[in-house]
């Protein structure tokens, strides 16, 4: 998890390599990737040709959209506003077993509206200020900066972080070294 939050690692499944890039293939990967980020405990067993559902697409499209609002201190658009709204209504029953939680997540329209809630309880919350849009040539990733000084540019130190700093470097350099 780059961003550290939910509802922006599932905007974050959609990449830049030359072009945007679906990290989520199918819908076998979109369950992979709601295990590998701690939603369920394990992924239902799917066809891996199974297609991504529209749906899926049309909540990151939208919660993408609100972020880079928020970023940008502009207002969201409201359809935008409205399919977040609408999709995290579908969000399971609260549970109780030593702790407060969601779940279980078994369906589609569940996962969905658990993710939709976690971008709107960010939105909402104390960090709407800390999202940010990695600094990275191309790089289309969002994070919450949650660094004390709130001057972190870039998804990951290891990846477009250094990829600048390699940048800068060469550029710093003589010519023919």
């Amino acid at each position: 998890m780059i961003a550290d939050q939910l509802a922006l690692d599932f905007v974050n499944t959609e990449v830049w390599e030359g072009g945007r890039v679906d990290r989520l293939q199918g819908e076998h990967h979109l369950w992979m990737w709601a295990r590998d980020v701690g939603v369920v405990c394990e992924a239902p067993s799917l066809p891996v040709e199974a297609s991504l559902p529209e749906e899926v697409r049309a909540l990151r499209a939208a919660l993408r959209g609100l972020f880079e609002a928020s970023i940008a201190g502009t207002a969201p658009a409201a359809e935008h506003v409205r399919h977040v709204d609408e999709v995290s209504r579908h969000t399971p029953a609260v549970r109780w077993d030593g702790t407060y939680g969601v779940g279980p997540v078994g369906r589609l329209d569940e996962l969905l509206a658990v993710v939709a809630r976690s971008g709107l309880e960010l939105l909402m919350g104390p960090h709407r200020d800390r999202i940010k849009g990695c600094d990275g040539h191309h790089c289309i990733l969002l994070f919450v900066d949650r660094s004390r000084s709130r001057r972190r540019r870039w998804c990951s130190m290891e990846l477009c972080g250094n990829r600048a700093k390699v940048a800068a470097w060469r550029d710093r350099q003589p010519d023919g070294v």
